[in-house]
């Protein structure tokens, strides 16, 4: 009874004012191919999703090999430099302390003393000549008398050319000719002999 109710009062109104009814009718084949596509639909959605997931992580880690590679090219051209090593820091000897003692002062240098080279000595060259023998005794005799008054009288033996042996009798030995002349003339006149100054190394 109220559905017929319903119907009439819809038929009564004008057209315009109606309400559309939509009526749905599904068969068995069209809700499996219904079922069938939410799947497909939901598997291509989790491919894409997981395929997604696996693409963006690779690129990323290509991307970061490729930063970790400049890092390193970068390091290697450009290398860290190293600290100098610290050198230890030398600290100043003390200063010797201030003595009141007085350093004893420096002795002046002594001069060596210049050592005189010794005086030649020269050597006699002369005699008085009072008496020349070929007889040994004769001149023997003459020297002893010499030596009696107190003249140093000696005998000197030279060979002639001729080969004969000559027995000098000579007084004195002089370094210049001048004092032998001087005691010549003095033996002279005290003794009134003849005396001639000659040479010590000939006759």
């Amino acid at each position: 009874m109220q559905t017929l109710i319903g119907r009439n009062s819809e038929q009564s109104l004008p057209p315009n004012e109606r309400p559309v009814i939509y009526e749905f009718a599904l068969t068995s084949t069209s809700a499996l191919a219904l079922i069938i596509g939410s799947v497909a639909l939901a598997l291509l959605c989790f491919i894409a999703g997981f395929v997604a997931g696996i693409i963006l992580p690779a690129e990323q880690i290509v991307q970061l090999n490729g930063e970790i590679g400049q890092l390193k090219a970068a390091a290697y051209k450009a290398p860290v430099p190293q600290p100098a090593p610290s050198r230890p820091v030398e600290t100043p000897a003390p200063a010797p302390a201030a003595s009141n003692e007085q350093l004893p002062a420096a002795k002046p240098a002594q001069s060596s003393p210049v050592e005189s080279s010794p005086e030649k000595i020269e050597e006699p060259e002369y005699s008085m000549q009072v008496g020349a023998f070929l007889n040994v005794e004769n001149a023997a005799a003459l020297i002893e008398e010499l030596n009696q008054k107190g003249y140093p009288a000696f005998e000197q033996e030279f060979m002639d050319s001729r080969g004969r042996t000559w027995h000098l009798v000579r007084i004195g030995e002089f370094t210049s000719r001048a004092d032998a002349n001087q005691a010549a003339n003095e033996f002279k006149s005290k003794e009134n002999l003849v005396v001639v100054v000659r040479p010590r190394k000939s006759m």
